[in-house]
């Protein structure tokens, strides 16, 4: 007999193969089918689309101006408390203007050499605590932006109703400008003597006009520079 599995030859009536032990009549053993794996794909990358961004022109003032806002509120806020000394403390001279016969004379000198002039020292007193409240507002907006100081948002921003800083201390310091005007030019008078019609007019400092322009420039480049709403 020969072995189904290795082809050995040995006696009938062995039960096994003494070559291999495949038992007699046994079906020969088939190699192992190699089992076939798919090929592994190479994973395409997934593409995406790049997010471009519009870079910041150079020129761009509204960008510089809020990045710097605070640093802008700390400065006109030393001026609007040098403002606050000077006019409430009557400080600087005022100017007046006489005109008769239609001609005309200015002459300065301190308020406190004009006599009657109540008119004109309470609108520098308005115009000096005009000033002290945008000055509290634009200093301590800088302490809370640069050293996290709360005073900003525990006494002014709650009262803010939603506007800027810069807004609102712009329109202070300009009413407070405007109504000193008013009331410097309510104190002039107009009178006649013998026969000749005397006016005087009476101006604040030179200075009280560059608040006006710093403040209402201020006002108006946060309201439609800094944050203008889209249409």
């Amino acid at each position: 007999m020969f072995c189904t599995n290795c082809g050995n030859q040995f006696q009938d009536g062995t039960a096994f193969c003494p070559n291999c032990g495949t038992p007699v009549n046994a079906a020969p053993q088939q190699p192992a089918q190699p089992v076939y794996q798919q090929p592994v794909q190479p994973q395409q990358p997934v593409y995406q689309q790049p997010v471009y961004q519009q870079p910041a022109p150079a020129g761009d003032f509204a960008g510089m101006m809020k990045k710097n806002m605070a640093l802008i509120l700390a400065i006109i806020g030393v001026f609007a408390a040098l403002m606050f000394i000077l006019n409430t403390f009557q400080i600087l001279d005022i100017s007046a203007t006489v005109s008769a016969n239609g001609e005309s004379e200015t002459a300065s000198g301190p308020v406190s050499d004009v006599e009657d002039f109540a008119l004109g020292v309470i609108g520098n007193v308005i115009m000096g605590l005009c000033s002290l409240a945008a000055g509290a507002i634009g200093i301590l907006y800088f302490l809370k932006e640069k050293n996290n100081m709360p005073y900003y948002d525990q006494f002014i921003a709650k009262n803010l109703k939603g506007m800027t800083p810069a807004f609102i201390m712009g329109v202070i310091g300009a009413i407070g400008v405007v109504l000193q005007v008013i009331l410097f030019l309510m104190e002039g008078e107009s009178t006649s003597f013998m026969g000749v019609e005397v006016s005087v007019t009476y101006w604040p400092h030179w200075l009280s006009w560059v608040a006006l322009v710093i403040y209402g420039g201020l006002a108006a480049v946060d309201k439609f520079v800094v944050n203008k709403k889209a249409a």
